[in-house]
């Protein structure tokens, strides 16, 4: 049985409560205790097995340097890498990731999502939380005769209203943003998708 002790400093209480948590969900182990202290530091006691643990620490290691890599600070922004994101989120189905975020931005958030890296003031907490549920109103959506481009106007109004996708779809055709397409019995969009965007933007805002 062998004991370690290894403590990471982070920048941030963010940074360090980001690696607390990636812990948690990523690292299995018999034996481990995690604690948080004032000046960022995030100290992690291991105990068991010493092949076990060298694994540990090598793991622990590396999501160390990926919150520092994904959390640098720029005035009050966060950068998530968008490969990072999708694997630490539980999806139900998969989702365009422009959904999720244009759903951060339609709450209040900001967001700019370029080269494969989402650069919001969200913690990873809410962009985790946007994705996954966002997810599952896809997964709702999978046996419905719906256009994609229309699941995506459809999955941010059900997101940012919190309405089911049926009332949510009376609610978009009553706005013009949806149509009824009788001989296809299929839900397609009333503009084309930039457009649409646009418009829930200013409808959701009014």
């Amino acid at each position: 049985m062998s004991y370690k002790v290894l403590t990471f400093k982070f920048n941030s209480s963010n940074e360090a409560l980001n690696f607390i948590k990636l812990v948690t969900s990523r690292v299995r182990a018999s034996q481990i205790i995690t604690r948080y202290s004032v000046g960022n530091k995030v100290e992690i006691v291991l105990q068991g097995d010493p092949t076990e643990i060298n694994m540990i620490v090598m793991e622990l290691k590396r999501l160390a340097k990926i919150v520092k890599e994904i959390s640098r600070k720029g005035v009050s922004m966060n950068v998530y890498d968008a490969n990072f994101l999708l694997s630490m989120a539980k999806l139900e189905a998969a989702i365009p990731l422009e959904v999720a975020f244009t759903i951060l931005e339609l709450l209040g958030y900001k967001v700019d999502f370029r080269e494969n890296k989402l650069k919001t003031d969200a913690p990873l907490e809410k962009v985790l939380e946007i994705m996954n549920i966002t997810s599952r109103v896809y997964r709702e959506m999978m046996s419905m005769n719906i256009t994609p481009q229309a699941k995506r106007i459809i999955a941010m109004y059900v997101v940012v209203k919190g309405k089911d996708i049926q009332r949510s779809i009376d609610d978009l055709i009553n706005l013009n943003l949806l149509n009824r397409h009788e001989e296809l019995n299929l839900i397609v969009l009333a503009h084309d998708y930039e457009k649409s965007v646009k418009i829930l933007k200013e409808k959701l805002k009014s």
